[in-house]
């Protein structure tokens, strides 16, 4: 059985994982990159699989719960049907999420869980924030990783509704 968290990891989650680092930061993640401002309340983005695999252990050492990136079917599974707005009729498609060029009153991210839960009560699986998975590409290429759930920057359906890779 797979467990996930409701809604996606916060800017203020990762700023608590980023300060309890030895170093105090993450080697990639800073706000600085970013061309919007994001709240506490928003979902991390710029955060590289390696650094979601490390804060998936560091989550698993402080709560005491094992924790990992989801492989690629259990993501799908817990995404369930009526997440992509390609896959909705039109009157729908403004609700389904956080897309690019929608009608949802979020140029940038938007604060996790303003949008319907889904049939397994979780926020924002589809749209938003990309989500990484734990599967490796196809060939066991190790310098690609797969992601899913589309983000605010991304609106097209059949993008959406795959699996997108790193390179």
């Amino acid at each position: 059985r797979v467990a996930f968290g409701v809604r996606e990891t916060t800017v203020g989650q990762w700023k608590a994982f980023v300060a309890a680092q030895p170093d105090g930061s993450s080697s990639l993640w800073t706000p600085a990159f970013l061309d919007f401002v994001q709240q506490d309340n928003h979902p991390v983005v710029n955060v590289s699989w390696d650094e979601a695999r490390r804060y998936c252990e560091w989550l698993t050492r402080t709560s005491g719960r094992g924790w990992r990136l989801p492989l690629d079917a259990e993501w799908v599974t817990a995404a369930g049907t009526g997440v992509y707005p390609g896959t909705l009729p039109v009157s729908r498609r403004d609700k389904a999420g956080n897309y690019a060029d929608q009608n949802d009153g979020y140029a940038y991210t938007a604060p996790g869980g303003m949008f319907a839960v889904n049939s397994r009560g979780l926020y924002d699986m589809g749209g938003n924030v990309w989500e990484w998975v734990g599967d490796l590409s196809a060939g066991g290429d190790v310098g690609r990783r797969m992601f899913r759930g589309g983000s605010y920057a991304v609106w097209d359906p059949e993008l959406m509704k795959t699996a997108t890779w790193s390179s």
